[in-house]
């Protein structure tokens, strides 16, 4: 299949195992000879080197063209693929580099005019007897045709020429094996568990992009082709016998054809439902078609344009409020798909006016009925449809339209390389939006991003369709973390940070929430990063603002034990939040990037332990972070640092409390820890833990793994103790050996005397020394 060189391929495609790459080194390698252009036909031979133990093979290569497309395609080697042939790219690739190089010839049925009968008659048994095992039957079929006066082929005027190209009126379309596609995408279908198969009809996806972006009518029929194999897939039925669900891997390739939707409210849209839907929607309104056909659309070009709805905003921008957001940013995607990047920008800015205007309604709302939610603490969710993990994805598609125009060109003559062109970052530039002076499209893109991302929305029901919300917001944080931010974006994240802490019911990190809002702990993550260089104190806001996990906290009062220590709230409580660990996980990441940004300020330090302390519930979580805490704090090549430390071991302490009257496996583990942890602190902490060992330990790990490990020789020699605290430290183990004894004397005399003969063996040493 033919490629444009302004396609960005997916990584993995530079491999030279691709037939463009082949192609060109067997261009460069001398593998094309005796050219010969007849017209619009173009022929040559093509060699291609054999391997160790295999000879050179030679394949003749022809090509028909028209009007600057390829046409049809033929090749000795036979092969089947989605793809032109290695073979057929050296040829193109000759015509276009060695033009003067190559014969020239007229169309066949000039030259055959200029012949005379003899001549005529010479030609044609000449070409006969070159190829009279090929042609000698059809050239009797035809002869007899031609001698029968009432023939067909006598009452057409003239005599076909396949190297004369198409007339004026014929339409023309770059060659597309049709048969073949559909082979290939039945194949890839029944071996769609894979990865491999998956990522290749992805790829014909992305093919489909590049060609209706290009104008090409082959993307359409391709879709077709590709459309009526999904249909026919045999397991469709299977899952419809038997009740099933697809696999995630083949939802996510239904998805590329249309967006499926979970069962709501008692009806269900289907794979097809929203582009039957689109079919309905046209552009014939008078004020989409102002905006599309200029920058310099505004009130004082029109007046007004015979609607009621607002149509500027009071700048004077361009409004576009004909339709919900997620199916104007559809109206976007489409324009850019189909190769009309400036009325997708136009619209796009359009829609974003829209955006800021409606927010702006909304904080004026807000701070009218502010006191009463604050009083009553909970709100209800203001957007029925969260536009992150929204079928139409309609944050990501006016992200790329906005991102894409900012794109600097990269350098096309890596293609040519012999190497191949090396995966390059994405680079971004400042472009100017026009009318509107101050305003960049990059600016834009991360202020939609970000109003996205921070949107409150209700978590959507079925695991598919949480799974999607998780990946989605993934992928838009993927395209943010390619944009380098200068001064002039960090100005638009600090402003839209302090949008999103005030927009009450209307955002994510509004001070009120609804139970079963989507948490916001990973865009959280991304924006207290980005901001910390430059707004420490902001960038803290909003990551401790983040740390809510609002349906967590409505279902577990205070002092309500976590129904499994060491995994998540999953099962029997929420049984609708199907994501909930990923939930939890990431919200352990955000706590645990701000305890190590945190480092060496006691007071941030407090405040984000105080933070996780009453947002995270899991033990095993927890444990996590306390771990990863104490490891920060005790680098390898400088001094400890004494809060962190002591924020780990209160953390370790908290999870003891937890899990005391639920035993598991990695109890052990947890108190030897914790014994580590209070020793690199120091002896008080280790004696402390010694002391209160009933609110922390079972008397079985106080006294076999706590007093043991607690005045082992290695912990001795950590601790560094002159003989007088050496001697406190032994009391209070001996102390906590017995009182373990007398609270369970079966399981804990044993270790309690041992303790005490070790510590009576080792005064002995001492004295005697």
């Amino acid at each position: 299949m033919y490629s444009s060189l302004g396609y960005q391929p997916p990584e993995g495609e530079h491999d030279t195992r691709v037939p463009f790459t082949r192609g060109l080194h067997l261009l460069q390698s001398g593998a094309v000879d005796r050219v010969l252009q007849v017209g619009f036909h173009l022929s040559g031979n093509v060699r291609e080197p054999g391997g160790p133990a295999e000879p050179e093979r030679l394949y003749h290569v022809s090509i028909s063209f028209d009007r600057c497309k390829i046409t049809s395609v033929s090749c000795g080697c036979d092969n089947r693929d989605l793809f032109y042939c290695a073979h057929v790219v050296a040829l193109s690739l000759y015509r276009i580099r060695h033009a003067h190089q190559v014969e020239l010839r007229l169309p066949i049925s000039e030259t055959l005019s200029q012949m005379n009968r003899d001549q005529l008659q010479k030609f044609v048994q000449y070409l006969i007897s070159a190829h009279h095992t090929e042609v000698l039957p059809t050239a009797q079929r035809l002869a007899d045709e031609i001698l029968l006066l009432g023939s067909e082929i006598n009452l057409v005027h003239g005599a076909p020429d396949p190297t004369a190209g198409a007339s004026i009126e014929d339409a023309n379309c770059w060659h597309l094996d049709e048969e073949q596609i559909q082979e290939q995408v039945k194949q890839l279908l029944s071996n769609g568990g894979y990865y491999g198969a998956s990522q290749q009809l992805r790829s014909m996806f992305c093919k489909i992009r590049e060609m209706l972006r290009m104008r090409d009518s082959n993307g359409a029929r391709m879709l077709i082709l590709m459309t009526e194999q999904f249909l026919q897939d045999p397991r469709l039925a299977l899952w419809r016998q038997q009740g099933a669900g697809m696999t995630d891997k083949c939802r996510q390739l239904w998805d590329e054809l249309g967006p499926e939707e979970e069962v709501a409210a008692g009806s269900r849209h289907t794979v097809f439902g929203r582009a039957l839907q689109a079919g309905s929607l046209h552009w014939s309104d008078p004020h989409l078609q102002r905006i599309l056909a200029s920058d310099c659309y505004g009130p004082s070009l029109t007046g007004h344009v015979g609607s009621d709805k607002a149509t500027f905003d009071p700048q004077g921008r361009p409004l576009w409020l004909g339709e919900p957001f997620p199916t104007a940013c559809a109206r976007v995607d489409t324009l850019r798909a189909h190769g009309y990047p400036r009325q997708a920008l136009r619209l796009a800015g359009a829609i974003v006016n829209t955006l800021r205007l409606q927010r702006r309604h909304q904080l004026e709302s807000y701070k009218q009925q502010k006191k009463e939610l604050l009083q009553k603490g909970s709100t209800c969710i203001t957007n029925t449809e969260g536009w992150v993990g929204h079928p139409l994805d309609p944050v990501g598609c006016l992200c790329r339209a906005l991102l894409e125009a900012c794109r600097l060109e990269e350098d096309t003559l890596a293609l040519y390389s012999d190497t191949g062109p090396e995966k390059r970052k994405v680079a971004y530039q400042h472009v100017q939006v026009p009318g509107s002076p101050g305003e960049s499209y990059l600016a834009l893109a991360l202020e939609v991003a970000l109003l996205g991302l921070g949107q409150q929305r209700a978590l959507p029901e079925g695991l598919y369709a949480q799974d999607k919300v998780v990946r989605n917001e993934e992928q838009l944080l993927a395209l943010l973390e390619e944009v380098e931010l200068d001064e002039r974006l960090v100005q638009v994240l600090r402003k839209q940070a302090g949008l999103l802490l005030d927009g009450g019911p209307f955002s994510g990190f509004g001070e009120v929430l609804f139970r079963e809002s989507v948490p916001m702990h990973t865009c959280a993550c991304y924006l207290f990063t980005a901001l910390l260089p430059h707004d420490p104190d902001l960038a803290y806001r909003l990551a401790l603002r983040a740390m809510r996990l609002p349906v967590l906290e409505t279902a577990l009062p205070a002092g309500d034990p976590h129904p499994s220590p060491l995994d998540s709230v999953v099962s029997n409580r929420f049984p609708r939040w199907f994501i909930l660990g990923h939930l939890e996980t990431r919200q352990c990441e955000l706590a645990s990037t701000m305890l190590t940004a945190a480092k060496g300020d006691p007071k941030w330090l407090h405040t984000v332990l105080g933070s996780i302390q009453q947002n995270i519930h899991s033990p095993a979580l927890l444990f996590k972070l306390a771990q990863d805490a104490c490891k920060t704090a005790t680098p390898a090549s400088t001094p400890p640092d004494t809060t962190l430390l002591g924020i780990a071991l209160e953390l370790g302490l908290q999870v003891m409390r937890m899990t005391l009257s639920t035993m598991t496996w990695r109890r052990r583990e947890m108190v030897r820890w914790l014994v580590s942890c209070a020793t690199e602190i120091g002896p008080q902490a280790l004696m402390n833990i010694m002391q209160n060992w009933f609110s922390l330990f079972t008397p079985v790990e106080a006294a076999t793994i706590v007093a043991v490990t607690g005045t082992t020789h290695a912990t001795l020699l950590r601790l560094q103790l002159d003989a007088p605290r050496r001697e406190e430290l032994w009391a209070c183990a001996r102390a906590l050996a017995l009182q373990c004894a007398m609270k369970d004397p079966q399981n804990c005399a044993l270790p309690a005397l041992t303790l005490c003969e070790k510590n009576h063996a080792v005064h002995l040493n001492e004295a005697l020394q």
